[in-house]
Order: structure tokens, then C-alpha cells, then sequence
């Protein structure tokens, strides 16, 4: 592992020389790697964006390659206050303190790529900025996979894992798991209480300054029936439950 430290920010990448990490304006930390291939990197660019402002994140690639964007989640701070708006997503080179693009899109939150872009070796930066929507300054997590070779994916019949706790006040929990496919994330909240009340549930990726980072988040009751219904794309997600209090619940996921 190697980390580097300049300004303010933390950069953080796992793996070898395959990239070398610089600073732009917020941090970057690792999680899991998407593929089998052993120079596949995952990483989570997160900070806050204030509005009609921007942030981004400079990064060195020492052979050509492939980097993948997801603007993963957008929220106010508080657990659970997602925001399904549009923000601004690109990449392209760092000059001083900006990120020149040369590709981007215009994108809500979400758990798929939404930017693909070939790149030669060398310095490249990730920027997230305002596009108009934000009325007040929003959080934000990014998720960057860099490779210059891939290996085929791990193909496996769809998996359904259930796990029960009981929350503590104002408390959460989460679960991580390993998506090898492309296709549709299933979460049900088939149990609460008694008494049976509305839990926060949603769902993420893990790597961010918290356990879980939610794309998508809901109050809801128990059902026997998905309230999350979202496709990804092969990764590392989490589900978090939340803030009521003291009552056991139990949730099934479904994933490919």
C-alpha cells in the first residue's frame, strides 16, 4: 500500500505500480477489486462540492489503460439523504488547481458507469462539479477502476444472503457484498420489531469516509417484497439499515 500526503487530502492506492497517486482537492480511499484481473484497482473519490463549485482528483497512470467512472452517490451529510439530481462528471489534466476536461457527462447518482475512457500514461484527473441543480454544498463518492488488461469476470448462479440484527438508537448496520455480473440488486426489509416501525434502509458502496456511502436510501416498513430494486455493474456493495432505534429486523439480498 502506498499513501501520499499533500495539502490537506489523503490519497490511498492498493495494489502496484500498475498507478501512483497525487492529490487534487479531496481523498480517495480503496476497496476490493471488481475483477479478476490483478491490475484492476478500485478506488472511492469522495468530498463535498459547493454549489456552482467543483472538486477533483489528480492521479498518475504509469501504462495505458482504461478508467471507469460512477458517480456512486450525492447526499446532504445525514445517513440517508440521498439526492437523485444531475451533477457534472468528467476527466482530462490537471492544470494548477482546476482539471481541464477533454470528456464528460452530465449524470444522477447511480451505480453503473457512466464515464469509460482510454488513457496514455501519465497524469489525468477526475473532476465532479456543479451543473446548476445544487441549492446548498452536497457530499459526493466516486468511484474510479483503472486496468490496462482484463480478465474474465467470475460468472456465478444469483446469490441470496439474509442477516439479522438489532439497532441501537440513532444506530446503523451494514453488509458488504461481491457483485461478479452486471444486473439487478434486490433488498427486502422482510422484518422489523415488534413493534413493527419504518427503518431507513439503503444501498451503497463501502470505501468512503463511511461503512456504507448510499446511492439509493428509503424509509420504509417491512415487506415481503423488494423496496430496493437498482442494477449495478460487478463491484463491492453494501446495504445499510438505520436510525430508529432499538428493534431487530432482518434483511434478504439478492445480487448477481
Amino acid at each position: 500500500m502506498t499513501i501520499v500526503r499533500l495539502r490537506t487530502s489523503v490519497c490511498v492506492f492498493l495494489g502496484a505500480a500498475a498507478i501512483a497517486a497525487a492529490c487534487g482537492q479531496d481523498s480517495l480511499g480503496i476497496t476490493s477489486p471488481s475483477s479478476t484481473a490483478s491490475d484492476r484497482l478500485t478506488g472511492i473519490f469522495s468530498g463535498t462540492v459547493p454549489v456552482q463549485g467543483s472538486r477533483f482528483y489528480s492521479f498518475t497512470l504509469s501504462n495505458a489503460g482504461t478508467v471507469e467512472l460512477t458517480l456512486a452517490s450525492l447526499s446532504l451529510g445525514a445517513q440517508g439523504s440521498t439526492l437523485a439530481m444531475a451533477m457534472g462528471l468528467g476527466s482530462g489534466t490537471p492544470n494548477g488547481t482546476d482539471c481541464d476536461l477533454t470528456n464528460s457527462v452530465n449524470t444522477v447518482p447511480g451505480l453503473t458507469i457512466q464515464l469509460r475512457t482510454a488513457m496514455a500514461a501519465g497524469t489525468h484527473c477526475v473532476k465532479v462539479f456543479d451543473i446548476g441543480n445544487l441549492t446548498t454544498a452536497a457530499n459526493f463518492a466516486v468511484r474510479i477502476e483503472t486496468y490496462s488488461t482484463t480478465s474474465p469476470l467470475t460468472i456465478r448462479p444469483p446469490t441470496t444472503e439474509t442477516f439479522s440484527r438489532t439497532l441501537a438508537f440513532r444506530g446503523a448496520y451494514s453488509r458488504s457484498f461481491s457483485v461478479a455480473s452486471a444486473g439487478i440488486v434486490k433488498v427486502t426489509l422482510t422484518s422489523v420489531g415488534p413493534p413493527s416501525l419504518p427503518i431507513g434502509l439503503g444501498l451503497g458502496i463501502p470505501g468512503g469516509t463511511v461503512p456504507c456511502t448510499l446511492s439509493t436510501s428509503l424509509t420504509t416498513l417491512a415487506s415481503g417484497s423488494p423496496q430496493i430494486s437498482q442494477l449495478v455493474d460487478p463491484g463491492s456493495y453494501c446495504v445499510s439499515v438505520y436510525d430508529v432505534g432499538n428493534l431487530p429486523f432482518s434483511v434478504t439480498i439478492e445480487y448477481p
